[in-house]
């Protein structure tokens, strides 16, 4: 792909961080939907070139309707590539953690779920 800044053909770099707005831990669980953004950038220029918008959904977990105010979420959004080489389809993706536990002395509350997403390569939108 030609990047407009560098102004040449350029090899695409995969390493750019998601983009996703956290959800809280009542969210969670109750079930959400978590809208990512992932980006190719240029190699060179950091230019972004291409996106893809992936919206994950988390499933629902166990209604804790005691010591909601103590509630901890641990949240990570980590990309995924897999594929690629010689003959192979790049896919590019993301892979969501969320821990909810309760911190209250006399609770052992703990929810933990995981979701994936991807797209192929070629499917991503051209920014430029």
């Amino acid at each position: 792909m030609r990047c407009p800044d560098c102004n040449k053909f350029v090899s695409m770099d995969a390493e750019s961080d998601p983009e996703f707005d956290e959800p809280t831990p009542e969210q969670v669980l109750e079930g959400c939907s978590v809208d990512v953004r992932i980006t190719n950038n240029c190699a060179e220029c950091g230019t972004e070139l291409k996106e893809a918008n992936l919206s994950i959904e988390l499933p629902a977990g166990e209604e804790h309707d005691e010591h909601i105010d103590d509630l901890e979420l641990e949240f990570s959004v980590e990309r995924t590539d897999e594929g690629g080489g010689r003959y192979k389809k790049s896919y590019y993706g993301v892979s969501i953690t969320a821990i909810v536990t309760c911190k209250a002395k006399t609770c052992a509350f703990k929810h933990e779920v995981t979701a994936e997403d991807k797209c192929q390569a070629a499917a991503m939108d051209e920014l430029v």
